[in-house]
């Protein structure tokens, strides 16, 4: 089984395409906290994210640059090779699901 659970926050502002075969898909990246390391400065891991048709539709109309998110889903990793013949890998999400946890909005104007 390939199940993800990721806590973040959306790192760009949220913008969808249509695939060639008409499918709505989002690319996204989460800025994922990771604590501190032992100097004590600040470190985050940043993964990206894909999201297509409804789950693309839905994340674009309620998710904004800064809200923080909860996304599960399948974790997809592609070994590459570069155009000057080093090789690469990449790590992607293909969201399934997802659920807003707290909107940059509410945490810039709290109601007190």
């Amino acid at each position: 089984m390939n199940k993800i659970y990721l806590i973040g926050r959306v790192v760009r502002d949220v913008e969808y395409v249509q695939t060639k075969t008409e499918k709505k898909m989002v690319n996204n990246c989460l800025a994922i906290d990771q604590g501190k390391n032992a100097e004590g400065n600040k470190q985050t891991m940043f993964v990206d994210i894909t999201l297509f048709d409804k789950t693309a539709e839905i994340f674009k109309l309620y998710v904004e640059k800064g809200d923080k998110v909860v996304v599960n889903g399948e974790l997809r990793i592609r070994d590459f090779t570069r155009e000057d013949g080093s090789k690469g890998r990449s790590v992607n999400v293909l969201v399934r699901d997802l659920e807003l946890i707290e909107s940059k909005k509410d945490k810039d104007n709290p109601p007190f």
